[in-house]
């Protein structure tokens, strides 16, 4: 619905092309003018709601030409789905006192520049463009609620503030905590493109967004300041939902248990391309135990100090993923499988990988560098998981594990064309537990045990075994 719904507010809003609101289609040269730009002029003929004269409209632009005075501040108006404006800046005062409003008819509400104070539920299909404008809760509820099932909500070019989440006492996902400061949404579509989420406060889940049940397409968004009390998900908190994030910041969210930025519960998915996460006191994306979840998580970088992905069931793909630092690592738990392309992980301090009990576990083109690893561990930890590593470099690891950690497999593991250079780490480069680890045309040059020998490129515990194909494979 999404195309129609844009397409009938794009006719309204300039009407077709080169004919001005309400009259006869309108040219400079009629008017006698040049088309300049200057004061005057017809200063954009491509559109049609642009000329001298023209009515002022909250849509960004001046509408008038007139090159002296433009200010849009505190207008704000309704369109129904024929496109007619109404203004009702009457209704929506900038900087008035904070109201309740149902928004329970299709159409599209523009504000421009100006802050609003407003709770507003959502019951029909409705646009809600923002031109500066600032929606706040006053802390004293949701800024934005989207639960009628089968509804579509657009959110454009908005701040969504200082909301507070809403209490819904017999849905098991909040247990009765407050949930979604600043959108919560319940079995609805929505789509949020260049907004900010500013300083959203939950009891319980999803300070800035709570969605169950949603398909949620979020574009161009920043995250920053959202804090949960009591629960996890500082800046969302997703259930059952289908989620695609494509260009987004998250910042200084905050929560009580794992779930920094993100927490995942219920059957769902959840994509985010070309994104930064910044460190917090939890693990940055956490989803529930034994709920299966599709995670992929592409061309992002992440400050991993306080670790960042644990999966329970589904699956967990990294593509393109730089991360930087971390006492915890992306986790894999009993999931189905684990795949990582293309992704660089300097300066961990346990593990950058940690895979156990999964249905598989491929590792490309990626590599592991300055790292420090753990008794027993290293950057890549694999517990009992078929495991494929290809094109990867593991450099310059030291600590008292090794640069790759392989416990208990009961699958032989496969390791090609990989670099090993210069770890220092007490247990080797490669360290197997158990199982069986076939190399092939991999190199290994200047890796030193700490433990005084010069054979630091394999150790191996009792019922383990390395086998190297090809002459040279494991020089």
């Amino acid at each position: 619905m999404t195309q129609p719904l844009m397409l009938l507010i794009a006719f309204a809003c300039n009407g077709p092309a080169n004919e001005d609101s309400g009259g006869e289609p309108h040219t400079d040269s009629e008017a006698g003018l040049e088309d300049s730009g200057e004061v005057g002029g017809d200063c954009n003929d491509l559109d049609s709601g642009v000329y001298p004269g023209a009515t002022e409209i909250c849509d960004g632009q001046q509408n008038d030409c007139d090159l002296d005075f433009w200010d849009e501040s505190g207008m704000a108006e309704w369109a129904d789905k024929g496109g007619e404006r109404v203004d009702v800046s009457d209704v929506w005062v900038a900087g008035g006192e904070a109201f309740d409003v149902t928004l329970d008819t299709e159409g599209s509400l523009f504000l421009c520049e100006g802050t609003y104070s407003a709770h507003i539920e959502i019951t029909a299909d409705v646009d809600i463009r923002g031109y500066g404008a600032v929606l706040s809760g006053g802390n004293d509820g949701v800024v934005v609620t989207a639960r009628t099932a089968g509804t579509s909500v657009w959110l454009t070019g908005l701040e969504l503030r200082d909301g507070f989440g809403l209490i819904e006492p017999d849905m098991a996902s909040t247990g009765g905590y407050t949930a979604g400061g600043g959108v919560y949404c319940q079995g609805a579509t929505i789509q949020i493109d260049g907004t900010i989420f500013q300083d959203n406060d939950a009891i319980g889940y999803g300070a800035g967004l709570f969605a169950e049940d949603c398909v949620v397409e979020l574009n161009d968004v920043t995250f920053d300041g959202n804090a949960v009390s009591a629960g996890r998900g500082g800046a969302m908190t997703l259930d059952g939902s289908v989620t695609t994030v494509q260009s987004a910041l998250f910042s200084s969210s905050s929560s009580r248990y794992d779930g920094n930025h993100v927490y995942l519960y219920g059957d769902g998915a959840l994509t985010i391309e070309d994104a930064a996460f910044d460190s917090g006191d939890t693990r940055t994306i956490y989803t529930r135990s034994s709920d299966l979840n599709e995670v992929v998580l592409r061309d992002v970088l992440v400050d991993a100090s306080a670790g960042v992905v644990k999966l329970y069931d589904g699956t967990l793909e990294l593509d393109g993923v730089e991360s930087i630092g971390g006492t915890g690592p992306f986790g894999c738990s009993e999931c189905t499988s684990m795949v990582v392309t293309d992704s660089t992980f300097a300066g961990c301090t346990r593990s950058c990988i940690e895979v156990e009990e999964a249905g598989s576990f491929e590792l490309s083109g990626s590599t592991f560098e300055d790292n420090a690893s753990t008794l027993h561990s290293g950057p890549v930890y694999v517990y009992d998981t078929p495991t494929t590593i290809t094109d990867t470099v593991f450099t310059t690891t030291s600590g008292e594990g090794s640069a790759l950690y392989l416990e208990s497999l009961e699958d032989k593991a496969t390791i090609d064309s990989c670099a090993f250079s210069d770890n220092t780490a007490e247990m080797g480069a490669i360290h197997v537990n158990t199982g069986e680890v076939e190399v092939i045309d991999s190199d290994f040059m200047g890796n030193t045990l700490d433990m005084g020998t010069d054979a630091g490129d394999y150790t191996w515990g009792e019922g383990a075994s390395f086998t190297c194909t090809a002459e040279g494979a494991c020089d």
